[in-house]
């Protein structure tokens, strides 16, 4: 289960990276030198190494629900990294995602 979770974190701090890399000139002249851009290739590139070996020890069915703990860490990390601002409607669906999260979490 930790390289479940490890993978979901590595693949929310990439689309941090991803949203940096936005923010740069992104022509294919300026692709190698834009950082956060390889920053982001690498950490999805280790977080599919992550979760390949999570899967190894676990069902699908029981790792898949931890990838919508990714919508809660780059909500979270957009918000105090990237300072942005949410709506009542958007925070209360993560509620509504976290609520799933904790069934699921008890489901057998």
């Amino acid at each position: 289960m930790t390289y479940v979770i490890l993978s979901v974190v590595l693949n929310a701090v990439a689309q941090l990276a991803m949203k940096l890399a936005s923010q740069k000139e992104l022509s294919i002249k300026h692709l190698l030198s834009n950082v956060p851009l390889i920053y982001a290739a690498i950490l999805y590139i280790v977080s599919i190494l992550f979760w390949l070996k999570g899967l190894s020890g676990i069902s699908l069915s029981r790792a898949y629900p931890y990838q919508s703990l990714g919508y809660i860490l780059v909500f979270s990390l957009s918000y105090f990294l990237l300072n942005e601002r949410f709506t009542m409607l958007q925070v209360l669906g993560l509620f509504v995602i976290c609520s799933g999260i904790l069934i699921l979490s008890f489901a057998k």
